[in-house]
């Protein structure tokens, strides 16, 4: 009985939540900032969406496809370059 209650507790808040309001946005205007771990993600959305991003402001982020930790030490910490086939 308890599970029913707050399963139309849960639907109820769905209902009562506002409408957000409409903003005079241009989606082709739209860029992405990035600092240190945020500029990771600013590069992989900048890459994942680049036929809508206009660009990307990173500061302090790594290269692309460098987020994770085994990634991480083969981009930042190769004694050679960067292969064009491993990004």
């Amino acid at each position: 009985m308890m599970s029913i209650s707050l399963i139309f507790l849960l639907i109820g808040c769905c209902f009562a939540a506002e409408k957000l309001a409409s903003y005079n946005v241009d989606p082709s205007e739209t860029s992405v900032p990035g600092i240190s771990s945020g500029g990771y993600f600013a590069t992989l959305v900048q890459v994942a969406f680049s036929a809508s991003i206009k660009g990307a402001g990173i500061v302090a982020g790594g290269p692309y496809n460098c987020g994770g930790q085994m990634s991480y030490t083969n981009c930042m910490y190769a004694s050679r370059g960067v292969s064009l086939q491993f990004i």
